[in-house]
């Protein structure tokens, strides 16, 4: 199983984020000049109004004249740095979790029925990762980028739980039962809820 991580950034905007990251703080000029060999200055110009925009990137502009404005990434950066390796720890996991049972299954170690329940809890487990993408702090543009990592990965996910599902069809008959488990682990907890708020 190969997971196809989506990363969060455009192919354009990565090397700007890499090259602020090495200087900390650089002009345009000198940023193009460290990119020179593979971006050209269109893109580079194109790719800070982006990451401007997001508050990933700040634009510091001169205070005198003949200066030039510089470019340094900020803090907003590094809690949605720290936010995505979250997220893709998180779904590593769960792609690991995903090919033990696999392998399990193929070995015959783990009976078809059983390995059906068992992917309940792990689309259990993946449910929580897509709304815990969102950060209010951050612009509504790095919230969707994050949103759309998540959902890719969600996504991949899926597909290889309703591969396995074919190659194995008695694991349709044990995941239908691991619904109705999962059914009587949530009505309680949901009931507790409901009461606590009044209803």
């Amino acid at each position: 199983m190969v997971m196809r991580l989506s990363r969060p950034l455009e192919d354009t905007e990565r090397p700007v984020v890499k090259a602020l990251r090495e200087k900390q703080i650089c002009g345009f000029n000198e940023l193009c000049y460290e990119l020179s060999g593979s971006v050209s200055r269109p893109t580079v110009q194109k790719a800070l109004k982006s990451l401007v925009e997001m508050r990933v990137v700040k634009k510091i502009k001169a205070k005198r004249r003949g200066q030039k404005d510089q470019y340094t990434l900020t803090e907003t950066w590094t809690a949605f740095e720290e936010r995505f390796r979250s997220l893709e720890l998180g779904w590593e996991e769960l792609f690991h979790k995903l090919e033990q049972l696999k392998n399990g299954v193929n070995d015959g170690r783990l009976a078809q029925r059983d390995a059906g329940s068992s992917l309940v809890w792990l689309i259990f487990e993946a449910v929580p990762l897509l709304p815990l993408t969102l950060a209010p702090s951050f612009p509504l543009k790095l919230n969707e980028r994050l949103l759309g990592f998540s959902a890719g990965m969600f996504r991949t996910y899926w597909e290889e739980i309703i591969r396995l599902g074919h190659e194995h069809p008695e694991i349709c008959e044990g995941f239908q039962e691991g619904c109705e488990e999962l059914r009587r682990y949530v009505k309680p907890v949901t009931e507790k809820i409901e009461e606590a708020l009044g209803k």
